[in-house]
């Protein structure tokens, strides 16, 4: 997979890796690509708008995969 990189200064930094446990503990690299996502949905990039329904899709079929396990079904009070 391709690699980005870019430079911040200490404090950004600091602010980007709050903001990152703050948000379910992300990674940085999955809170940076979410903010990125964001903006490019919010301004109409269809091509933006494509790729997050697809991860979309691919995140739910995998919990709905993971909710047909007999324990979580139980967890889930579905049993």
């Amino acid at each position: 997979m391709p690699m980005m990189t870019f430079e911040v200064t200490e404090e950004e930094k600091e602010v980007i890796l709050k903001a990152a446990r703050q948000n379910r503990g992300m990674t940085v690299s999955d809170f940076i690509r979410s903010c990125i996502y964001l903006e490019l949905v919010c301004s109409g990039d269809l091509q933006a708008i494509r790729l997050l329904g697809g991860r979309f899709r691919r995140r739910t079929a995998s919990a709905l995969q993971l909710i047909k396990l007999p324990g979580v079904r139980k967890l889930l009070g579905r049993e």
